[in-house]
């Protein structure tokens, strides 16, 4: 599978992240970073994995041409930023991104989420 570099810079606008806050927080040189971005280079595993986890999300959001999240509109775009930071999965990631566009507001479905979560605990 190939590492699409654009969702990258999505992910960084989405977040608020210069390439030198993204730096920062992964241990990523800023020029290797453009060129991921630009998709003059495919990353290492080992380098998906620090993006991954300076960011908080799922590795599978940069392979699949799916949708942006800058796609999510504005008013909910703050909830999306705690989302993110909270490294949800792609599925769950995609299937919220359906619900706002309904009107549903991710913390809605986060209370929901840690609701069910906590249920599920009680029966193990």
């Amino acid at each position: 599978m190939k590492f699409l570099g654009y969702k990258l810079k999505n992910l960084r606008d989405v977040l608020g992240l210069s390439m030198t806050d993204l730096k920062k927080l992964s241990g990523i040189d800023q020029g290797y970073i453009s060129e991921i971005e630009n998709g003059k280079k495919q990353p290492s595993d080992n380098t998906v994995q620090k993006l991954c986890k300076a960011t908080g999300i799922d590795e599978l959001y940069f392979y699949i041409d799916g949708p942006n999240l800058s796609e999510v509109t504005p008013d909910i775009m703050d909830d999306l930023k705690t989302f993110v930071s909270q490294g949800k999965n792609l599925p769950w990631l995609l299937f919220s991104m359906k619900q706002a566009k309904r009107g549903i507001s991710l913390k809605t479905l986060d209370t929901i989420s840690d609701a069910l979560e906590s249920e599920t605990e009680k029966d193990d």
